[in-house]
């Protein structure tokens, strides 16, 4: 599957809007414009691109991750992964000087030797990283022969999943860094958004698919929720074998497979249907 965007307006966008869209999905890219000096933070968005459309207007973070995986700028946002950084901490304790430095601590002499090449979006690649990284080896503090000190690499996750729904937030929304940090987030936002650009130009991501990949979307697209009061349980039908991902994430929420009924099957909460329409719309805008 490749990817391009076409350029045009919010007025243009609302045209085409789907009957079923109740909201879009955005990625948007942020240029901080903070001043610490005069107590100003705040970014500008310098370019707006529509990933998705949505049948609802719940903030799910699958459903942003899966759109986030379609616009290559974004990829780094997409499902499982995250930011992820390796520093090199203290395994011990010891007194330098008079001064008590505990494990766990930022060493204070390794602290310019990893740089930007330790940060990953996913543990994985970290973790390979330090298997290939030098030997940290012991070292004295300079204050006598016996305070040795040692280090160790540590692999620190910054969330990119932020929740600020609170006043003067900015609601959920995927990105590495804060707020105002300048680089590329995806969010959810109603209609008003493209109302409001009716003039500018935003981008959308227009999907080229190979014939094979559409038979799987159209399928895909034919998931179904079912609601057994009989039962008080929650069941998700699948035209097609669900995917490794899919299943690992049913099976994690305590989901099971039924040979008998051919669904994958829960108890009724409400956790459990927000979890199921969650699945159920990554589907749909692969």
């Amino acid at each position: 599957m490749t990817q391009e965007t076409k350029r045009t307006t919010g007025a243009e966008l609302l045209k085409i809007q789907p009957d079923w869209a109740q909201a879009i999905i955005v990625a948007q890219w942020h240029e901080n414009e903070s001043d610490a000096m005069t107590d100003y933070f705040n970014h500008k968005t310098t370019r707006e691109v529509v990933l998705a459309w949505s049948r609802h207007t719940r903030d799910l973070f699958p459903e942003m991750r899966t759109a986030a995986a379609r616009f290559e700028p974004t990829a780094h946002l997409g499902p499982k992964m995250g930011d992820f950084s390796v520093s090199v901490n203290l395994a011990n304790d010891f007194m330098s000087g008079g001064t008590a430095c505990w494990a766990g601590d930022r060493s204070p002499w390794h602290r310019e030797t990893l740089g930007s090449d330790a940060n990953f979006s996913t543990r994985e690649e970290a973790e390979a990283w330090i298997a290939q990284a030098p030997e940290l080896r012991p070292m004295n503090d300079g204050q006598n022969g016996e305070n040795v000190v040692r280090f160790e690499y540590r692999i620190t996750e910054q969330s990119v999943e932020h929740r600020e729904k609170w006043s003067m937030g900015h609601g959920y929304y995927l990105k590495h860094g804060y707020t105002h940090s300048t680089g590329w987030a995806v969010k959810k936002s109603g209609f008003w958004l493209l109302g409001s650009r009716r003039d500018q130009t935003i981008e959308e991501i227009v999907t080229v698919q190979p014939a094979e990949s559409a038979r799987s979307r159209t399928s895909f697209s034919a998931v179904e929720i079912a609601y057994n009061a009989d039962q008080k349980g929650v069941e998700l039908r699948f035209p097609t074998r669900p995917s490794e991902d899919v299943r690992d994430r049913l099976k994690a929420q305590g989901w099971q497979w039924s040979r008998f009924s051919g669904c994958w099957y829960t108890r009724d909460t409400s956790e459990a249907r927000v979890f199921a329409e969650a699945i159920v719309a990554e589907l749909r805008v692969q």
